[in-house]
């Protein structure tokens, strides 16, 4: 994964993003094959399953710490965890929302969080940069999400980020909002430098072929799964 090529630098760091050939990674009423197939993934990528830490994701704002004693926990009611302990994998589900990853190499602290339009405005990216002590210094990385060519909106959307005028695009009397451009404004705001920034331009529903996508799926909600951790010493 070209976005996630930043992280990779880093030995320590276990950084993965599944795609649609891996399956459906859903945890919400998670089915035994659900469970075994995101086993699976986890252990092809070195993994081990019994030390992933998942979020039910609330399209909220919440991030919260964890470490060993949550091994093998679903986190219900959040969107986001943070972590200096090594030896644990966050993860969390996407398909056309943001999965960020966060990293300070000199704290070896991560953080992973899903972020949807509703996180964006409630400030989930502030949140998990006010978890690290030293913002400047953290890596971040953010998966294929659905792009501004296909993200139009209405007016709820819109009237959550009136302070975003630059990612509100107008073509042929329809709104469309790019999700990258506020993730990025909100990242600076938050204290990260731009040169430690990767975010993805590919578009979910333009590679639905490659990725899971809701507005290119739904009713079907099937989904990807980001990982991020720091390996044992």
């Amino acid at each position: 994964m070209e976005f996630l090529s930043m992280l990779k630098e880093f030995p320590e760091v276990v950084a993965t993003f599944s795609t649609r050939a891996d399956g459906d990674m859903k945890v919400r009423d998670m089915k035994n094959e659900q469970l075994a197939r995101r086993n699976a993934f986890f252990e092809a990528h070195g993994i081990p399953s019994r030390a992933v830490i998942s979020v039910s994701a609330a399209h909220a704002a919440d991030v919260i710490r964890v470490g060993k004693r949550e091994e093998g926990a679903v986190m219900k009611h959040v969107d986001g965890l943070f972590t200096n302990e090594s030896g644990i994998f966050l993860s969390v589900t996407a398909a056309d929302c943001l999965a960020i990853y966060f990293y300070d190499p000199v704290a070896r602290a991560v953080a992973l969080v899903h972020a949807g339009w509703r996180g964006l405005a409630r400030g989930i990216i502030g949140k998990a940069m006010r978890q690290f002590e030293h913002p400047e210094r953290v890596r971040v990385a953010i998966s294929p999400f659905i792009q501004s060519c296909h993200f139009e909106v209405g007016e709820d959307v819109l009237s959550a980020f009136s302070a975003h005028s630059e990612a509100i695009i107008e073509r042929d009397e329809r709104f469309y909002v790019d999700m990258g451009v506020i993730a990025l404004r909100q990242l600076l705001e938050a204290g990260a430098h731009s040169e430690y920034i990767e975010i993805s331009g590919e578009c979910t529903m333009c590679l639905s072929d490659t990725y899971f996508s809701y507005r290119h799926d739904r009713p079907n909600l099937e989904v990807m799964v980001a990982v991020l951790g720091i390996k044992d010493k």
